[in-house]
């Protein structure tokens, strides 16, 4: 009897053997082909079996990169506005992305305007985006406004798509279908983000240890030759995904490769990029939270030696900063058990049990160092988790509580009135929270926060600071010449 892991790998092992795909292993990833040819396609990021950008398309991109900056609800340009960076695509890019997201939260260096939206949506494939009436661009927006954000401030996207159905395997129909959906994509999304100025793209993880067609091999890594097409369609001036005003009317963000993403399974590629069956779900399809570690890490690796991301991402912003501070205590508390601590849990919980007649909230609290509250012009408390998306934040005056004492019975008072609560998005791992002014900051920069959910609701969860992707408190402020103590870095994450 196979048990763990092995009961798990042995249907995929079987798969592979029979399949007549079973022929993973000869495949290169594109940058490693280089100038050499699959299937009578060459390799290389870019023309030529170049890894490297063209040198006007470069210029072009640059140029773009130039414009984006801090804009009004309006669209104008405004010191105090937003730059909206969204994903978009299907699960595998919102479960990559959230990771993203995550390290570009935690990161001091990043553009104190920067907003950032999980746009994508399980169960979207390449073809539903292709339709601009498809009701994937509503929940879209939903999720654009629920971040504080109009389509005029979205300036910045993520996209990585594939086809949720293959009628024709051979190389290269899938290919040409998947590359005529991305065009389209982009320029439908030119349509719903007037001041969109750039899309990195990206391919799709290894798919080798699926026994289906249009999730396995050869399929995956075949797809990332249509990424490869779209974005040297626009280098040799298609009109149809034009992105220099110079050339013509603009129906398309400039796009470029963002991280390449597939290696050949557990072999490692030239940068030791491999991808192991810990990095999937049993579904062998979706990312593994350590697969959606490997991902996310690599994005934020790429974009932060990226020339043109050095122009909006991670550009200073004069007369501001942001800090990125994680809870040094929380606590979940139980009204069911009143007398016990669940402070050293690696979930934070919220919501009612016993019929809706016991309530279960979480306390954390954050430190970020001496501050003035007039410099504060933002705040956003990221969480990760299982469904964290309506939870209700709330203050707490006290800060005298501590993790590994904190029960029911011990619990500080809430303040009078919630700072956010609800969240118009679908469950996607993550969700975030724009608590705006924050009553109960102490003098030293203390904040404390609670969770609950509306009276009735089940228990929902979120990540402690024991894991790995622990809940990130976010502040923009303006430079008033105020010293911060301590920056609250942690490890890096991923591999």
């Amino acid at each position: 009897m196979f048990h763990g892991r092995f009961r798990v790998c042995l249907p995929a092992i079987i798969a592979l053997c029979i399949s007549p795909f079973a022929v993973a292993e000869t495949l290169q990833p594109i940058a490693d082909l280089g100038t050499g040819f699959y299937q009578h396609r060459q390799g290389g990021l870019y023309p030529g079996g170049s890894n490297v950008i063209p040198s006007d398309h470069l210029a072009l991109a640059l140029d773009q990169a130039s414009l984006i900056r801090p804009r009004a609800d309006d669209g104008e340009p405004d010191p105090m506005g937003w730059i909206g960076f969204v994903s978009i695509g299907m699960s595998n890019a919102s479960q990559e992305f959230k990771v993203l997201d995550w390290l570009l939260a935690d990161s001091a260096d990043v553009n104190p305007a920067l907003r950032v939206v999980n746009g994508a949506q399980g169960g979207m494939p390449a073809e539903a985006l292709a339709d601009p009436e498809h009701h994937y661009w509503a929940r879209l927006a939903s999720r654009v406004v629920a971040s504080g954000l109009t389509a005029e401030q979205v300036q910045v996207c993520w996209l990585k798509q594939a086809l949720g159905q293959v009628q024709d395997p051979s190389f290269p129909d899938h290919v040409l279908l998947l590359e005529q959906h991305l065009a389209v994509i982009l320029r439908n999304l030119r349509q719903v983000f007037p001041h969109l100025r750039l899309c990195y793209l990206t391919n799709r993880i290894y798919g080798g240890y699926s026994d289906r067609i249009e999730r396995g091999e050869p399929l995956t890594y075949e797809s990332g030759f249509a990424v490869k097409a779209v974005i040297e369609r626009q280098i040799q001036g298609d009109s149809e995904l034009n992105a220099d005003p110079a050339a013509g009317d603009v129906v398309a963000p400039v796009v470029l490769w963002g991280s390449e993403q597939w290696a050949n399974g557990p072999e490692p590629r030239g940068d030791g990029l491999t991808w192991l069956l810990e990095d999937y779900e049993d579904d062998l399809v979706h990312p593994s939270l350590s697969g959606e570690l490997k991902a996310g890490t690599r994005w934020f690796e790429a974009l932060s030696t990226d020339p043109v991301a050095s122009r909006w991402l991670f550009a200073e912003l004069p007369g501001q900063f942001r800090i990125s501070v994680r809870p040094v205590a929380d606590a979940a508390v139980n009204q069911a058990d009143p007398d016990n601590n669940f402070g050293l849990l690696p979930q934070l919980r919220a919501g009612w049990v016993g019929g809706g007649s016991d309530e279960v909230m979480s306390y954390l609290r954050f430190e970020a160092g001496p501050l003035s509250p007039s410099a504060l012009l933002g705040s956003r408390l990221y969480l990760h988790g299982l469904n964290p998306i309506d939870f209700e934040v709330w203050p707490v005056a006290a800060d005298s509580w501590e993790e590994t004492t904190l029960t029911w019975n011990q619990r500080p008072p809430l303040g009078l009135s919630l700072l956010t609560g609800g969240h118009a998005w679908e469950a996607d791992g993550s969700a975030t929270f724009d608590i705006g002014p924050m009553p109960g900051i102490t003098a030293d920069g203390g904040l404390n926060l609670a969770l609950r959910r509306a009276v009735g609701e089940g228990i929902q969860r979120a990540s402690s600071r024991e894991t790995v992707l622990s809940p990130l408190l976010v502040l923009r402020l303006r430079d008033e010449g105020w010293l911060f103590s301590d920056r609250f870095e942690g490890p890096p994450i991923g591999n």
